[in-house]
């Protein structure tokens, strides 16, 4: 049973795919938004950029996890890019294998 329907505060959304301009609400009143892509070869950061526009017109505070750092060479100079094209916004690099020492 609904008791309440609350006011959104905050509205992740996306263009309806096709030739409309339409609204899709994918989540609403959310704090963050994780944005996750491997370190492969299909790495891009023009499109962690255009995640991104729709992460801040919400207003929830956006995330980028690099994934598959353990099987890639240069995973920190890859990190050093997009947290320049980022402009502050953290990023982090989980990785699957256990460091040593850890």
């Amino acid at each position: 049973m609904i008791h309440a329907v609350l006011p959104r505060k905050i509205v992740f959304s996306r263009k309806v795919a096709g030739h409309t301009s339409d609204e899709q609400v994918v989540a609403a009143n959310i704090d963050t938004v994780f944005i996750v892509t491997g370190l492969d070869e299909n790495f891009s950061v023009m499109r962690i950029e255009s995640y991104l526009v729709p992460a801040w017109e919400s207003r929830a505070v956006p995330v980028v996890l690099l994934n598959k750092s353990d099987i890639c060479r240069d995973a920190e100079s890859k990190k050093a890019e997009i947290g320049f094209a980022t402009l502050g916004i953290d990023v982090v690099l989980p990785s699957a294998k256990r460091r040593r020492g850890h």
